[in-house]
Formats: C-alpha cells, structure tokens, sequence
C-alpha cells in the first residue's frame, strides 16, 4: 500500500495533477525551499506516515526525501478522490 501511495503522488506531480495551498508556497519559501526541491523530495522519498485526513476527509500524508541541497524536505499533501494530491505544507525536517 505505502508503495501504491508513493506512486500516485509521484504520478500526480508528474502529469501536473498537483494543487497547492498558499500556507504551502509560504511555508517553502520560508525554509528557503524551490519547487525543484520538492521533485528531488518526491523523486527519492525516503519516509512516507499516515497523517490522518484532511479537511475533506481525503487521506493526508507525509511524505519526506533529500532536496537538492541534501537537506531533508518534508511536505504534507492529501490525495483527492479525482487523483490530484493537494500540497499542505512543507517544512524541513530532521534527515530521516
């Protein structure tokens, strides 16, 4: 299942099915993060948690992986019942 959780999100960034939230960008930019770090992040997770649902009920999850610079990345996203994940939240995080 985790497997099958990692590919959805990875395919969702991929097919440019990804929405975000402005506590997001601003969360990113504040950790000095670029979207490309949040790809290397998705490209290599290395720490996926259940993180229970979001406010629509969809399944949330964090997930966690190296951005660019090495430093690890985690971001928070749900997934929609269409198959688009929503990006929540980003922060970095100790290295899994």
């Amino acid at each position: 299942m985790e497997s099958e959780i990692v590919g959805t999100i990875q395919e969702a960034f991929d097919e440019d099915r990804v929405e975000v939230t402005q506590h997001f960008w601003d969360e990113l930019r504040a950790d000095g993060f670029f979207l490309a770090d949040v790809r290397s992040a998705l490209d290599a997770i290395a720490v996926m948690r259940d993180a229970g649902h979001d406010r629509a009920g969809n399944p949330k999850f964090e997930v966690t992986g190296p951005a660019c610079d090495g430093r690890a990345l985690s971001v928070v996203c749900s997934i929609r019942e269409t198959g688009s994940v929503l990006l929540i939240t980003a922060y970095e995080a100790k290295k899994p």
